[in-house]
């Protein structure tokens, strides 16, 4: 499943060679490897912050609710 938009003329589509299998292969996945990095990095922050201000993640933290 890819979120890039399908083009009926892809060039790359029905050739029998590896290395063209592989990039098809790699264009495909390649919006879900950046989107699994973003989160990866998204939750090093977290328990970065969590770590550094010796704090326990809390569920329904809000920035808002803890300068009250």
């Amino acid at each position: 499943m890819s979120d890039t938009p399908s083009q009926p003329d892809d060039e790359l589509k029905g050739s029998e060679q590896p290395f063209v299998a592989h990039l098809i292969e790699l264009r495909d996945r390649l919006m879900w490897a950046v989107a699994a990095v973003a989160v990866a990095n998204k939750n090093a922050r977290i328990v970065w912050a969590l770590l550094a201000r010796e704090r326990q993640y809390e569920t329904g933290y809000s920035r808002d609710t803890a300068l009250v």
